[in-house]
């Protein structure tokens, strides 16, 4: 039963807010789906590079599922057994020049010989709807997207349902210093918000939890312990939608009872995330440069 708890003017439905939202874009996002489809004579079409293992076939399945359900496509391609850099970059080149494909996804992770920020770097960038490549990350850095992250957006979208405005709210993200904690951070930051990363078993992290307004947990969890000094009212949010269910009751009941809000693992950034890069695609397709 999904527990529902007011913070500020806004209701959090903790066990799906996050698709409440997505829901939400999805349906405003019809209209534009019909014009891509009037305009090019096709629906809008994402392009989806994945391994071919069963995890990541769930996941494309699950895009490919919300897509079809708007009435836009998802094209997966799945990598043969074997694949290295070159392989993987000719078919992210291939997606690039195919008329019928407007956005191209690459899920990760790739295969260990793969490297993946020389495959994204091969995505056209009209295309590049995950801002994936060096060049969207620039852009992002410089304050000038073309498109966002779709996870790292999803995740500012949920904070600021949570918490309101993020303008001098303070933002803790509890994961390894890579790509997705910095582009958490840059998105906060460019809201206004007071931002930091730190690693989930940093002896420092008790006393930097009891005075943020949100925590985001984007890979390995912190002891239970680290939690204790939870600041009352603040938002947690467990932004590690890929890895598999975290054990139950990770999270003290005398902790819980205290936030705001708790947004867990599943039914959160992910189904936002999917909707996000829906969103991306509609806008790749329907850009000026778009022809039939």
């Amino acid at each position: 039963m999904h527990r529902a708890r007011a913070y500020g003017d806004v209701v959090m439905e903790a066990e799906t807010r996050g698709k409440t939202l997505a829901a939400a874009r999805i349906r405003a996002l019809a209209p534009e789906i019909e014009r891509a489809r009037l305009r090019l004579g096709r629906p809008p079409t994402l392009g989806v590079v994945a391994t071919g293992d069963t995890t990541n076939r769930r996941f494309v399945a699950i895009k490919q599922e919300a897509f079809e359900r708007a009435g836009a496509v998802l094209q997966p391609e799945f990598l043969a057994a074997g694949a290295d850099t070159n392989s993987v970059r000719d078919v992210v080149t291939r997606l690039g020049r195919a008329a019928g494909v407007d956005g191209i996804f690459v899920q990760f992770p790739l295969p260990a010989a793969v490297d993946g920020q020389a495959c994204a770097d091969a995505i056209e960038p009209g295309k590049d709807v995950d801002a994936a490549s060096a060049a969207s990350l620039g852009r992002l850095l410089a304050g000038q997207p073309q498109f966002l992250p779709a996870a790292p957006a999803a995740v500012l979208e949920l904070l600021s349902d949570g918490v309101g405005e993020l303008l001098q709210r303070t933002v803790i993200v509890v994961g390894a210093d890579g790509v997705v904690a910095r582009a958490i951070l840059l998105l906060c930051v460019a809201r206004g918000a007071i931002c930091g990363i730190t690693a989930p078993d940093d002896p420092a992290l008790p006393d930097q939890l009891a005075g943020v307004d949100a925590a985001v947990f984007t890979d390995a969890l912190p002891p239970r312990d680290a939690l204790r000094l939870v600041r009352s009212g603040a938002v947690l949010l467990d932004a590690a939608y890929y890895l598999p269910r975290r054990p139950d009751h990770w999270l003290q009941d005398r902790t819980r009872s205290q936030l705001g809000a708790f947004l867990p693992q599943y039914g959160n950034v992910g189904p936002l995330t999917v909707a996000l890069l829906m969103e991306a695609t509609v806008r790749a397709a329907l850009a000026p440069t778009r022809a039939r």
